[in-house]
């Protein structure tokens, strides 16, 4: 089967559930996805897997479409291997763990994304994902001809990613984020060759506060790569406040009965 679920609009709950084994296309680049939901889809999931996909394990898209995900595990999803070229090109959307786009809202909360292809959680394109309390670990590159392609546990693209009590491990990249807005806390980025790297986002914010402050880069090849900007500081430059002003994702479920 294609995808495990493929849903448009309305609600869905799933609780108990196993998701595995689906299988890529070549007419559809989203084809192997586990759970698909699209066009304002309200979900909310516990006690799941989204296990050994050929895309995507869980993968949102759409403004207004909204997940709430406790207690999961999210490993050994793939990409569609008919759009590798395209993936490898930086369109990497439909592959890895978990993904959230196009304004779509992600909660993911006690959860686990292990050993996913390309991205273990993507945040893109307008998008906003809160993860908490989990662990994304030992994400893979995908390899086109002699060369290798991200890799990257986490990563925010034109979106908003918030990271609290979190471990980001083992994966080429720790955390990539480029041109996105990203607040983490309470964290560990440890065993990448690369810890951080950062592609700074227009209006700029005060970055250096809102990451490095409360997470601690363990043990990392590289510790950061990219455009990190200064700490703003008070001391010195009076405009800056005094508590740094932070992006975040309310972890609320409205959608929630």
């Amino acid at each position: 089967m294609r995808y495990g679920v493929l849903q448009h609009r309305g609600s869905l709950t799933m609780t108990g559930v196993v998701v595995k084994n689906t299988k890529p296309a070549a007419d559809d680049p989203y084809a192997g996805t586990g759970v698909r939901l699209q066009y304002g889809t309200k979900a909310v999931i516990w006690f799941a897997a989204f296990n050994d996909n050929a895309a995507a394990g869980l993968a949102l898209d759409g403004f207004d479409t909204s997940a709430i995900v406790t207690l999961a595990d999210i490993e050994r999803n793939g990409i569609n291997p008919f759009f590798k070229t395209a993936a490898a090109g930086g369109d990497t959307a439909g592959s890895g763990g978990a993904e959230a786009a196009g304004g779509a809202l992600l909660l993911i909360q006690f959860s686990t994304v292990a050993d996913n292809d390309i991205v273990g959680l993507a945040v893109r394109d307008g998008a906003a994902a809160h993860f908490r309390y989990g662990e994304i670990r030992s994400t893979h590159a995908v390899t086109v001809g002699q060369q290798a392609y991200w890799g990257d546990n986490a990563a925010a693209t034109h979106a908003i990613l918030q990271l609290d009590g979190f471990t980001l491990t083992q994966g080429i990249l720790g955390l990539g984020v480029a041109e996105g807005y990203v607040a983490a806390a309470d964290g560990v980025i440890s065993h990448n060759d690369v810890g951080l790297f950062y592609q700074p986002p227009y209006p700029p914010y005060d970055f250096a506060r809102c990451i490095a402050d409360d997470v601690l880069f363990v043990a990392n090849l590289s510790r950061v790569g990219g455009l990190i900007p200064l700490p703003c500081d008070p001391a010195v430059d009076p405009s800056c406040p005094a508590v740094p002003v932070c992006p975040t994702v309310p972890f609320v479920c409205t959608w929630c009965s």
